[in-house]
């Protein structure tokens, strides 16, 4: 879930890429992606935290892996 990972790590760049695996470039990528597909902006402060809370609710309620 890179997303959440990106926003767990402060929204940096190289932290995610690193903890994920990736090349920064790929997570440059998908986070273009998830706010082309969610229409939010993750420089957006409020789309960061409806995100954010919108995962944590999923991740509370089953619907998503603990990804802590």
């Amino acid at each position: 879930m890179g997303v959440y990972v990106y926003l767990r790590e402060n929204r940096s760049w190289q932290g995610a890429a690193k903890t994920l695996h990736i090349h920064k470039q790929t997570l440059v990528y998908r986070i273009n992606r998830i706010e082309q597909i969610t229409r939010r902006r993750l420089d957006d402060t409020s789309d960061v935290a409806e995100l954010w809370l919108a995962l944590q609710a999923a991740m509370m309620l089953d619907l998503l892996p603990n990804l802590s």
